[in-house]
């Protein structure tokens, strides 16, 4: 049998590396305290030019949170509305969240606890997003879907609709 020789030639170069569009963030005491998440270096070296002052943060249980983002010295934070995120997820010390950057400035986030499991998100009804808080005497026990599939209801929810007027603010 003849042995297929290649030349270096006729070999295809890799194409480029892309740029990273997923990271991670481990929680920290000093994270929480500061109330806000900053974004890794190369990360913001990437794509901090493209990103405006609004980001939407997409979630598995059908949420998705609009999040100011704060740039100073060539750093970027989640700030407004980070906090609000961290309690309604319960999100600790040693919590660890993946971010996929979709463009335009919206994110997937996965959170994991410090087992190293991904949490069991709260259930989310899309039609009425304002239920617990309008209601204060609200007990009882919340059933989660932490990964909708065609044998359960797919929560469905509008993506952030942030307009170019107020990205650009």
């Amino acid at each position: 049998y003849p042995s297929p020789a290649v030349a270096l030639s006729d070999m295809e170069t890799p194409p480029p590396a892309s740029p990273p569009k997923q990271f991670f963030k481990v929680i920290f005491h000093s994270t929480l305290e500061a109330k806000k998440l900053r974004m890794p270096d190369k990360f913001t070296r990437e794509f901090g030019g493209e990103l405006s002052d609004i980001a939407c943060v997409n979630v598995p249980d059908g949420r998705a949170w609009e999040m100011r983002l704060t740039k100073a010295r060539n750093n970027i934070w989640f700030d407004g509305g980070w906090q609000e995120f961290v309690e309604h997820y319960s999100i600790r010390y040693r919590h660890l969240l993946v971010f996929r950057y979709e463009g335009s400035s919206t994110f997937r986030v996965r959170i994991f606890d410090m087992t190293a499991c991904e949490i069991e998100y709260p259930s989310f009804d899309v039609g009425n997003e304002n239920q617990m808080e309008d209601d204060d005497s609200f007990e009882g026990i919340v059933s989660v879907t932490p990964y909708p599939n065609e044998s359960s209801r797919e929560i469905q929810a509008d993506p952030c609709f942030i307009s170019e007027e107020s990205r650009n603010q």
